[in-house]
């Protein structure tokens, strides 16, 4: 949705200077100093989201190359990496699973549907780019969110970021986790952090 899409933007370039700022002063007492790890579900959004997966490529690839760029200026005792949710798995191994786990959720679920409320609405319709004659189905939100909550449900995903060894970042207040923003003064994601 915003004019320099697929690629990645000045948005990512402030909040990676934000994080390397943040990380240093960390880095500073903690002698093993930060890797901060940029973990990315980019495994889903062209099926969950309906984007293109050849924008999904070359926003992975503009994003690598930012990276790579701002690695020359880290200070000392910090490190920018970045893995994916695909990177957990065997070739074809995540899909296999993906379809158990959604086949699993519409037996569970009443009418083989999650609930929907008016948070999870806003959030896949926010998220989701309609293909021509989605919006005709009065259930493609539910069908949206049962592809979310299966997501969810992958068994390498958590267990990568979530263990006793990793510090979780976020952008908003989340249990176990440090919510630093995006920016300074900001908790608006960085992919969609553009005013216009």
């Amino acid at each position: 949705r915003i004019p320099t899409t697929p690629n990645v933007d000045w948005a990512e370039l402030f909040s990676m200077m934000y994080f390397a700022r943040y990380a240093k002063s960390i880095a500073e007492v903690y002698k093993p100093g930060v890797v901060f790890d940029f973990y990315s579900d980019d495994v889903i959004v062209s099926r969950m989201d309906n984007i293109p997966q050849e924008d999904i490529d070359a926003y992975q690839e503009s994003f690598t190359r930012l990276l790579e760029f701002v690695k020359r200026y880290l200070p000392n005792g910090v490190e920018f990496v970045y893995n994916r949710v695909a990177d957990q798995y065997a070739e074809g191994e995540f899909d296999k699973e993906l379809e158990q786990n959604i086949t699993k959720l519409k037996n569970d679920l009443p009418g083989g549907l999650p609930a929907m409320d008016e948070v999870r609405r806003a959030l896949v319709e926010l998220n989701v780019k309609l293909k021509p004659g989605q919006e005709q189905d009065p259930h493609w939100r539910e069908k949206v969110l049962l592809i979310h909550d299966a997501y969810a449900l992958a068994s390498k995903r958590r267990p990568y970021y979530r263990n006793e060894n990793k510090v979780m970042v976020v952008n908003a207040p989340l249990k176990g986790a440090i919510a630093i923003g995006t920016t300074k003064s900001s908790v608006a994601k960085f992919w969609c952090g553009l005013e216009v």
